[in-house]
């Protein structure tokens, strides 16, 4: 399989170009020579009018990275490919991908195949946001089908965010253990109760409640697990009539209706279409408050870089079911029941929570306790995270 054959096969499984693309990419082999331009020449024959429409800017993104890629990667000398590397992991430190701000464009997966044979798990630590960007490529769907049995997962591990939290905490120090040889401190036997002693009365002493055994009260229920936080999908997002910086959302969260929702992201996606039909995480027990005119009930959740200078949606696991309530690794006890909206504002459960609301290094979403463990955002399938940014805020 060629790069070209490769780019068409993900463009098919994400319904940009009709069928296989099998045709499409013999018939723009055939009719040009380069291999740049046969991939332009493949996005031009899309159906989806939206890749196609480019600003200026990102249509410059466009050209640079094929450009780079070819240059740099295909017949740059192999002493360089170094300083090829350190040029993408600095880009990247600033964007999700190459060409748009939230989605793959066909010069990210033009440069995933020619980096697969060069990135190595081992470069996690050297070229973090490059590492990052080509894990959150890898974990496509369509990257993995358009591969087949060519398809080798890169496992990354990135310096764990958790290692100051551990390196100051007492190791605990085991039970001493009594010297051979010594005698064992006698035990004394149990007093017996008087009343039990006496003739014809076998009634045994009360025993305590069981404390144990009563639901757990809550006042120990984690703070976290009050947030009703589920899987929802978009169905429909547009831009507010008179604000500029907001979309309006229908999302499905698993109840009769859609919800109608508001987020401030237009800046951080420029296109609905970036947004529209993907699975997103949804606070539902906030109170529905007026936001520009526009009646919002929940909150879609999202992890920021510091400054915001970059903000990603957290996208759930593939295969998440809509409507799903997420939960959080190894919390004890439960399941826990969220409380009412009205509840939720008046005990100010999310402004306790949202301080310790972060990503990691491996950019998975997760609440610190106030012992300071970790518990990832996870559904049936698995955590839920951002494509690339680590040590962020999520909110």
């Amino acid at each position: 399989m060629c790069e070209v054959s490769f780019v068409g096969r993900v463009l098919s499984q994400h319904g940009i170009v009709d069928g296989d693309a099998s045709k499409i990419v013999e018939s723009v082999k055939s009719e040009f020579n380069y291999v740049n331009t046969q991939l332009r020449a493949l996005l031009e024959a899309a159906k989806d009018t939206v890749n196609k429409k480019k600003s200026a800017v990102e249509e410059a993104r466009l050209a640079q990275w094929l450009s780079f890629k070819e240059q740099q990667l295909v017949e740059g000398a192999k002493e360089n490919l170094s300083k090829a590397l350190k040029e993408l992991d600095n880009y990247l430190a600033a964007h999700s991908f190459l060409v748009y701000p939230a989605k793959a464009s066909i010069a990210d997966y033009s440069l995933f195949w020619n980096l697969r044979g060069h990135i190595t798990e081992k470069m996690a630590t050297q070229f973090p946001s490059l590492c990052r960007w080509f894990d959150a490529v890898q974990h496509e769907a369509a990257v993995a089908t358009a591969l087949g049995k060519d398809y080798i997962k890169k496992s990354f591990v990135f310096p764990d965010v958790f290692t100051s939290f551990q390196s100051g905490a007492p190791k605990p120090q085991p039970a001493a253990q009594p010297a051979k040889g010594a005698a064992k401190a006698p035990v004394a036997p149990a007093k017996k109760n008087d009343k039990s002693n006496k003739a014809g009365d076998k009634k045994p002493a009360a025993k305590k409640p069981k404390q144990d055994a009563k639901a757990t009260p809550a006042s120990t229920q984690p703070e976290i697990t009050k947030l009703d936080i589920r899987v929802g999908k978009v169905v429909k997002c547009w831009k507010h009539e008179s604000a500029d910086k907001l979309y309006c959302e229908e999302i499905d969260v698993g109840e009769d209706a859609p919800r109608q929702i508001a987020s401030g992201l237009v800046e951080y996606y420029p296109s609905s279409s970036d947004i529209e039909g993907r699975l997103v995480l949804v606070l539902c027990n906030l109170k529905p408050r007026n936001l520009a005119g526009f009646k919002s009930n929940g909150m879609v959740l999202c992890a920021s870089s510091e400054g915001k200078g970059k903000v990603e949606l957290v996208d759930p696991p593939s295969g998440s079911k809509v409507g799903e309530r997420v939960t959080f690794s190894d919390i004890e006890g439960g399941p826990y029941t969220p409380l009412a909206p009205n509840q939720v504002a008046k005990k100010k459960v999310f402004e306790a929570c949202a301080p310790n609301l972060k990503t990691n290094e491996n950019c998975q979403a997760y609440w610190m306790d106030e012992s300071k463990k970790p518990h990832l955002f996870t559904t049936s399938e698995g955590v839920c995270r951002v494509p690339t940014i680590s040590k962020g805020t999520v909110s």
